[in-house]
């Protein structure tokens, strides 16, 4: 998967680069975002368009665990729930939840070690300076 965003802050070689939301979650409008900032190293400067990429089965593995682990959890919960307090739904619920919580606690512990990996890694692919940007748009 290629997205293409700005560098909007340069420290030293890490650049936050600020990406304009898909055009697939144009319509949801569930997260309430205007777009997505991340941090990478590169060498890119303030202002520059740089087109970024993070393999495609990486992009599909992170959704799966993002969403598929806690959603395990809450179904363990509810099922835990129910044996521990037979017929009060309401501590089942709670269980649930807690359950739900404890596995994305843990997918925040696994997203730490995948972030350490190159593989897991975003980078930069295409770097259009900031002045190229403004003369194309003059020229038109």
């Amino acid at each position: 998967m290629i997205r293409t965003g700005k560098v909007i802050e340069k420290d030293q070689d890490l650049l936050k680069i600020c990406f304009e939301p898909a055009e697939a979650c144009g319509s949801c409008g569930l997260c309430g975002r205007q777009g997505t900032t991340v941090s990478i190293p590169g060498a890119a400067g303030v202002g520059d368009t740089v087109d970024v990429e993070l393999p495609d089965a990486q992009v599909l593995k992170a959704s799966l665990v993002t969403y598929a682990i806690p959603l395990v959890g809450l179904i363990a919960g509810l099922w835990l729930g129910t044996e521990l307090f037979p017929g009060r739904e309401g501590l089942s619920i709670l269980t649930g939840l807690a359950g739900m919580l404890l596995f994305f606690a843990g997918v925040k512990v696994f997203d730490g070690k995948l972030r350490q990996t190159a593989a897991w890694q975003p980078r930069i692919i295409a770097i259009r300076p900031a002045e190229a940007a403004v003369s194309v748009v003059a020229e038109d």
